[in-house]
């Protein structure tokens, strides 16, 4: 198989293995010895001292048995797939599709998965029968497969215990600040591969600004800051990112997005990039920075991770705001069963007249805080009821896309609304959408990206943290922003949450616009049974001629059906 990919085979003993990005204080000639060592010593329990951000596979050839890891948060992507009892595994599925004599077939329910989330969650991926090495776990394959779950993230330090020598968090609130900053600055620090030219992301937003302060004081003013602007003036943040820069002295790279760099080439190379169709068209922006840092740096990096821990979305005020509030309606809505009431009525859910908005008001109420983080969003239930045939409704009843999130939610029942939210965003909207976006990006660069945020001692920190340090009245990541504020300019870390916001409906209603309406109601895409010709018909003249956007005809789910239809004639149609 192609590098970086691997199948197992046959050899005349020993042992055999692959590493990709651990942190080792050793150099990193010597990783692939240290896990051999570790591997000959703990077996399955090989990924349990490794740090960073890595994947694992190791060969035992005496015992025919096969060990892949993957770091806690999933940073570095490992597949696997069992066929003719040969297991192949490798860093990207089209890798594992070049390798299977036969291409699998579609997985019908990911299909689902994707129009109501964006991504699949983990284990499983667009192909069936094909599946992701879950995030914080190792697999033993040989007569059977065994799971060894050596991390899982959770709160309060009870299902990710500190290491050892941690600072805790159960001083004051300006103690707590400190050392949140002091293990930042380890993270950032640790994540220096020898000999490596390092740099980092820089947005303009708190997050990469943070990771820009460490880094500075450890590189020097020379270290590079790597930044993305767009030409309308809304979304460019390309001057908050060059006042950051200039204030800490860094070299700024920069360029900006412009409208005709959008084509359906670039969406065609993103689906073959991601092998997945996806919502999240940041993707776009995602990837122009990764070849610009791969000019300036071997090493990039990232902000991800904060908004996830410390409760940074409109969302996560939303949810801790209602969680405080008492709402007699909804929790009548809710001991009701309303929402049950609402799937089977006969509404026109997804037009925007009066009688329709009141329904999804009420819908939407009926749920739960933590039933509306799993609840379908790019495609909400009332919009797939019109825009799903009666074939494809039938799958999705059998197979919900909650199906992988129900159980690993169950683990947090017992918490705070705002922190069911959080488990959710770390495990599945982290995990399987921004974190492959980020390092698919930079992969197709040969740029390594590498994620301070998420460093197990920072994430086990902030799982402990009291709810005013995550958002304290109007102040979001609270211990981050006032623990940042003395390194950055007065009124910097005041200014308006945009969050890598693109112009993405100002791409699709002009250079995209006739690319979209003739991809999607292309007889290949009609005949492949997914939608009903009406429904797909209407989302398109509401979104095109009525201008709804935010629910059942959304730049979002356009994005999505244009690339779950690019996905099926890249990697389905050649069959």
């Amino acid at each position: 198989m192609p590098s970086p990919s691997g199948a197992v085979g046959r050899s005349g003993g020993g042992t055999i293995c692959g590493v990709d990005g651990a942190v080792f204080d050793a150099a990193r000639g010597d990783e692939a010895r240290l896990v051999l060592d570790r591997h000959s010593r703990d077996g399955i329990g090989v990924a349990d001292e490794l740090d960073g951000e890595f994947a694992v596979a190791c060969f035992d050839a005496h015992s025919r048995r096969l060990v892949l890891a993957r770091d806690p948060f999933g940073v570095r992507p490992l597949f696997y797939t069992i066929h003719d009892g040969v297991c192949y595994f490798a860093s990207e599925v089209k890798a594992i599709l070049e390798a299977l004599p036969v291409t699998p077939d579609v997985n019908e329910a990911a299909v689902n998965d994707v129009l109501s989330f964006g991504y699949v969650p983990h284990p499983e991926t667009m192909f069936a029968g094909v599946f992701a090495v879950r995030p914080g776990s190792a697999l033993e394959i040989g007569d059977g497969i065994r799971e060894h779950v050596y991390w899982r993230y959770g709160f309060g330090g009870e299902a990710a215990a500190l290491p050892a020598d941690a600072v805790t968090p159960a001083q004051g609130r300006d103690e707590r600040g400190r050392q949140f900053m002091e293990i930042l600055a380890s993270a950032v620090e640790k994540r220096a591969p020898g000999g490596s030219r390092r740099g980092s992301y820089l947005s303009g937003g708190v997050d990469s600004t943070a990771v820009c302060v460490m880094l500075s004081r450890q590189e020097g003013v020379d270290a590079p800051a790597i930044s993305i602007g767009f030409d309308e003036a809304e979304f460019d943040e390309l001057p908050d990112a060059e006042e950051a820069a200039r204030h800490l002295g860094l070299r700024h790279f920069s360029e900006r997005v412009h409208a005709s760099d959008v084509t359906p080439q670039l969406l065609e190379e993103l689906v073959r990039m991601c092998d997945a169709p996806f919502e999240d068209t940041s993707a776009i922006p995602t990837g122009a920075a990764a070849r610009l840092a791969a000019k300036h740096v071997d090493v990039v990096l990232t902000g991800d991770g904060p908004d996830q821990l410390l409760g940074g979305s409109r969302r996560h005020a939303v949810a801790l705001r209602q969680a405080r509030s008492r709402r007699p309606l909804a929790t009548l809505l809710r001991r009701s069963g309303f929402r049950h009431a609402v799937r089977r009525l006969p509404v026109a859910a997804a037009t925007n007249g009066l009688a329709s908005r009141i329904i999804r008001k009420l819908y939407r109420d009926s749920l739960t805080i933590a039933q509306r983080t799993s609840e379908p969003r790019i495609a909400p239930l009332l919009v797939q009821r019109e825009l799903y045939s009666d074939g494809f409704q039938r799958t999705t009843r059998q197979l919900p896309p909650w199906r992988n999130i129900l159980p690993v939610m169950e683990r947090a029942s017992d918490r705070h609304p705002l922190e069911q939210c959080l488990h959710y965003d770390v495990h599945f909207y982290l995990q399987d959408c921004l974190i492959p976006k980020v390092e698919r990006a930079c992969s197709a660069r040969g740029l390594e990206c590498r994620l301070p945020f998420l460093d197990r001692g920072l994430t086990a920190f902030a799982s402990a943290l009291p709810l005013s340090d995550r958002i304290d009245g109007k102040s979001q990541k609270d211990i981050l922003r006032r623990s940042l504020r003395p390194a950055l300019p007065e009124g910097f870390l005041d200014r308006g949450k945009r969050g890598f916001a693109i112009p993405r409906d100002e791409w699709l209603g002009g250079s995209l616009k006739e690319f979209v309406l003739d991809t999607l109601t292309s007889r290949r895409s009609l005949e492949r049974g997914y939608f009903s010709t009406r429904g797909l018909r209407a989302l398109l003249e509401r979104y095109y001629g009525q201008g709804v956007r935010y629910y059942g005809a959304s730049g979002g789910l356009l994005v999505t059906l244009v690339t779950l239809e690019l996905w099926h004639r890249s990697f389905m149609d050649r069959k």
